[in-house]
């Protein structure tokens, strides 16, 4: 774990990261991950999930392996970057903000894998897991806040 940002500036304010910057993060994240998603339902030769009553045995499986690597390659990517260096996917860095523990340091791998499938929870409860950032005073979702960690606004030194 790298911890020498906050000793070279310890000065660093943290700024909590708003709702409309890691919406639009999100936004950037899924054409990023968009352009993989759809070569891979193009090699896998995947059924659309609404037709699954309809489906023969064939492209079900293969419908169900896509959606498995789909889930992997999503998982890995929004863990691997927001656990990595940088502290944030390609969307978090396009938009000045990243994802750290509650006191202001990068997370582990394991910590950004549950963080991930915490965004399942936020999701299922008609979303109101990631509206919480809208009311809650570090600007948290659900999935922060079981995790938790921050989504802050890079901010420069003093």
């Amino acid at each position: 774990m790298d911890n020498t940002a906050s000793l070279i500036f310890p000065e660093r304010r943290v700024v909590d990261a708003s709702f409309l910057r890691r919406f639009a993060a999100i936004l950037i994240d899924t054409i990023v991950l968009l352009i993989p998603d759809i070569f891979l339902r193009y090699i896998v030769g995947a059924g659309n999930i609404m037709q699954i009553f309809y489906m023969d045995s064939d492209l079900l499986f293969r419908t169900t392996i896509y959606y498995l690597l789909s889930t992997i390659i999503s998982w890995l990517y929004f863990s691997l970057q927001e656990s990595g260096v940088h502290q944030a996917t390609i969307g978090k860095r396009a938009m000045g903000i990243r994802v750290t523990n509650m006191e202001g340091f990068r997370i582990s791998f394991a910590n950004a894998t549950g963080r991930y499938f915490a965004k399942t929870i936020s999701f299922l409860i008609i979303l109101m897991g990631y509206f919480m950032v809208l009311w809650d005073d570090k600007n948290q979702g659900l999935h922060d806040k079981l995790a938790n960690t921050l989504v802050v606004k890079d901010t420069l030194p003093i």
